[in-house]
């Protein structure tokens, strides 16, 4: 059985949309220091949200798989490079592949595989592995409240 999205789509719904469209997916541990950073800097900057035929392009599925919340974001293929570059700003790359998560129930491969999949992790370097991870993990939580705070001002909330 393919376990359902957090958001009501199927997990067999995003692999026939990969399927069907020339897309370029990745997926993300919502854990991950420097994911958040990047799906809002990948949206925000080259699909604005206040422009619905622009935002249609970006399009993100929640999916619980072993316990963990990942997200997939899909865009069109020919775009992956405006992705890779804000990535690699993040301290993130693409690994070849999607998550295969063990230790929890049931089978640990990623229940969307796709050839235009990929799974996003740290960059080898990254300061995750070198005893920085709580304080890239501030720095992005403070740049994130501080773009959703800018966010609300302009919205005027």
């Amino acid at each position: 059985m393919i376990p359902p999205t957090t958001n009501g789509i199927s997990a067999s719904e995003i692999q026939a949309h990969f399927d069907a469209n020339d897309r370029f997916g990745m997926v993300g541990f919502m854990g991950r220091v420097g994911f958040a950073k990047f799906m809002t800097r990948l949206e925000h900057e080259h699909y604005d949200p206040k422009n619905e035929e622009l935002n249609d392009r970006y399009q993100m599925f929640l999916i619980s798989h072993q316990g963990l919340t990942f997200v997939v974001i899909s865009i069109p293929l020919e775009d992956r490079h405006l992705a890779e570059r804000i990535a690699t700003e993040c301290d993130l790359r693409f690994a070849d592949g999607v998550p295969a998560v063990f230790g929890g129930e049931g089978n640990p491969s990623f229940p969307i595989q796709h050839k235009n999949l990929w799974s996003c992790e740290n960059l080898p370097n990254s300061g995750v592995y070198t005893g920085k991870k709580e304080e890239l993990e501030a720095e992005e939580q403070r740049w994130l409240r501080d773009f959703w705070t800018k966010k609300e001002t302009e919205l005027g909330y």
